[in-house]
């Protein structure tokens, strides 16, 4: 099985679901992943704006009982998703990637 490479973030490869980097070490800070989301967001003018199905998200997380705070770089996922910039499952492999490198 090949690596298959990102077509929205050219600098990023998927191999067995992990993002990698090409040409950078492999065990890489969050920081990088985060600045290639960031990156990503700049090159097509995409920004967080929320809507109203978040504040309704955020209610019935808050009555479900879970404490669920999104950061920037995950905010810009979703941007990116909505904006079709990203694919879902492009989103949900960069989530993964950025969670595992952020919150080891």
């Amino acid at each position: 099985m090949k690596p298959r490479r990102s077509k929205a973030l050219p600098g990023v490869q998927f191999w067995r679901g992990r993002a990698i980097l090409v040409g950078m070490e492999s065990d890489l800070k969050a920081s990088d992943i985060a600045s290639e989301i960031r990156a990503l967001a700049r090159l097509h003018s995409v920004s967080y704006q929320r809507s109203r199905l978040d504040d309704l998200a955020d209610q019935i997380t808050r009555l479900a009982g879970d404490d669920v705070e999104l950061d920037d770089v995950q905010k810009l996922l979703i941007a990116l998703r909505r904006a079709d910039i990203l694919s879902a499952r492009e989103m949900t492999r960069y989530h993964v990637a950025y969670l595992r490198q952020a919150y080891p």
